[in-house]
C-alpha cells in the first residue's frame, strides 16, 4: 500500500527487536535497522545510517 507520495506504508518489523519497525538503513552494515538497533549496535562510531525513506530515493 502506498501513500499519496508513493511511499510504502507496510510496516516491517526488526528481526532482533520484534516490536520495533525498521525505520533506518545502516550504510556501514548495508542493512535496515530499527530505532533500538540505531542506538545500540549501530550507534557506535563508524556506523552511518539514514532513514529508510531517504535510502529508497
Amino acid at each position: 500500500e502506498l501513500d499519496s507520495n508513493g511511499n510504502d506504508l507496510r510496516l516491517i518489523f526488526c528481526p532482533i527487536h520484534k516490536n520495533e519497525t525498521l525505520k533506518y538503513f545502516c550504510a556501514t552494515c548495508n542493512m535496515p535497522i530499527c530505532s533500538t538497533c540505531a542506538t545500540t549496535d549501530h550507534g557506535r562510531v563508524g556506523h552511518e545510517f539514514i532513514s529508510l525513506s531517504d535510502a529508497g530515493k
